[in-house]
């Protein structure tokens, strides 16, 4: 009866760890169930980065082609992401100060460029759309873009000479000024459109590539204009582009607005205020052929890289002058002032007679250093005066100048909190000088006295601020000299693809020493 006991209990007990064994083997596998589920159930539309059939959708490649800004992007956006090798995040950040809605595209998990979905004026693109279709007899609000470009007699009876290039605005009904790069235009312009504009290389256009040179010319010349001095290797200094797919373009992105550097220690303001004056120059001097001409320039037309490289946000309202044009008559006028410059800059864009225009546009050389003198009225300086005028002027903003408290001493940066050095001195030692300068540049009686002085107020701001710049350069070094190293082990060996654009911008002048984008 012992015996009989003892097997009982150890019958019982084997019962047990059986039921126990069975329950824990269910457990397992249900989870392991719901886990697969989980996994096979997911929403593609919970994915952060769009997927290519999504972004063909957003591009609009199939539904608007020729009607649209090339599609020279497409295959190697395409293939980079069906293969994993860029994200492009699904959704979209909005840059207010900037006036852009753009889309981050990653590679590495670091954002390479920017992708736009829309022009800098949409308005632009929907007067150009609504012509076309009125022209074939269509209802604007059915009708088939595409088809209808296809088949549109006068896109493809344009002759594209200098006339029908100044007359573009009138496919919109709108006014001339509402596209700058259209206002003086040359042959060699024209030639050089035609060239970058020709995707096949045969040395004449097809009439899908015509349709797509007069649609970006018309409704997003700031693509048209990108496109144009990247074929012609025009030497100015503009934000990298990558190419077009349909309605979408990508440039190098991250950038922030310049506006959001007021508050930034004086180094680094008079660093930025530097390269706004750089740019200028390099607009003028930096081409043998060419001349960037705008009067757009204040603090909303800036932007700034992550690695503070200052370029123009767009290109939408500029002009590229033809230096051929070029008439050798100084203009030592001292009865100069800004709206001076505004009756010239409206009788250039108003004139009514085509054959009167390229003696107005031969001109803009006399005046180009007018530039100068807005970019220090209207972002660099603080003096009252300047301040008064921007708080008078809708179109400008009240910040404080770049240049503001010049008499700032050097910051010391400790952790994430920044603290005035009370014992070093100031970073400028001759601020009268300086804001002497300013002020010539921004309302000195002639053109030429502004010009100058706003290279001798670079030279100062560059010399001045070198030693503050290795200095802080070395100390960066001596904190990030291993992270710096990692990342320059990964330069190189990532799989790229093949990238026409990056080779484009393979300059050191564009050089942020990043792994390619």
């Amino acid at each position: 009866m012992k015996k009989m006991a003892i097997f009982g209990r150890f019958h019982l007990i084997r019962v047990l760890l059986v039921v126990v064994f069975v329950i824990l083997f269910i457990a397992i596998v249900s989870k392991r169930n719901e886990e697969n589920s989980v996994i096979k159930l997911s929403p593609r539309g919970h994915s952060e980065s769009l997927t290519w059939t999504e972004l063909e959708e957003i591009s609009q490649v199939n539904a608007t082609c020729p009607l649209c800004f090339g599609k020279d992007a497409c295959q190697e956006l395409m293939s980079d992401v069906t293969k994993g090798a860029l994200q492009v995040s699904r959704e979209p950040q909005n840059i207010i100060d900037a006036g852009q809605t753009i889309h981050g595209i990653y590679r590495n998990g670091k954002v390479r460029f920017w992708m736009k979905p829309k022009p800098p004026s949409p308005s632009l693109l929907q007067g150009f759309e609504n012509y076309i279709c009125v022209k074939a007899g269509k209802d604007k609000t059915n009708c088939d873009i595409s088809e209808v470009a296809k088949k549109s007699e006068f896109l493809f009876g344009d002759p594209l000479d200098l006339n029908s290039i100044r007359g573009i605005y009138k496919y919109h009904l709108i006014s001339r000024r509402r596209i700058p790069a259209t206002i003086c235009p040359s042959w060699k312009f024209v030639q050089g459109l035609i060239q970058a504009f020709d995707d096949n290389d045969d040395q004449t256009l097809t009439a899908d590539e015509k349709t797509t040179l007069i649609t970006t010319l018309a409704s997003n010349p700031e693509i048209a204009l990108y496109k144009f001095i990247l074929n012609q290797k025009v030497q100015i200094p503009i934000l990298p582009y990558f190419g077009a797919c349909g309605r979408l373009t990508f440039v190098q992105g991250p950038y922030k607005p310049l506006s959001s550097f007021i508050s930034e220690p004086l180094a680094l303001r008079a660093h930025l205020s530097a390269q706004v004056l750089q740019l200028i120059d390099g607009f003028i001097q930096d081409d043998v052929n060419w001349l960037l001409f705008t009067r757009d320039l204040s603090y909303d037309n800036f932007i700034v890289t992550d690695a503070n490289q200052v370029f123009l946000k767009d290109l939408s309202h500029v002009m590229l002058i033809d230096k051929d044009a070029m008439q050798g008559e100084d203009n030592n006028n001292d009865d100069w002032t800004n709206e001076a410059f505004d009756e010239f800059y409206d009788k250039l864009v108003d004139v009514k007679h085509d054959d009167g225009y390229q003696q107005q546009c031969s001109r803009i050389f006399d005046y180009a250093g007018h530039m100068f003198s807005l970019v220090c009225s209207f972002v660099l300086s603080d003096l009252e005066k300047d301040l008064e005028n921007r708080r008078g002027n809708p179109l400008a903003k009240s910040y404080p100048g770049l240049l503001h408290h010049l008499d700032e001493k050097d910051v010391v940066q400790d952790g994430d909190h920044q603290e005035v050095d009370k014992e070093s001195k100031p970073i400028f030692e001759n601020i009268e000088n300086l804001e002497s300068l300013i002020e010539k540049c921004s309302r000195a009686p002639n053109v030429a006295t502004r010009h100058e002085s706003a290279l001798q107020l670079l030279q100062e701001l560059t010399f001045e601020n070198e030693d503050n710049e290795i200095d802080a350069d070395d100390e960066d070094d001596d904190e990030n000299g291993e992270d710096d190293d990692d990342d320059d082990e990964d330069i190189g060996n990532e799989d790229l693809g093949h990238n026409d654009y990056e080779k484009v911008h393979d300059d050191p002048t564009d050089d942020t020493g990043d792994d390619p984008i």
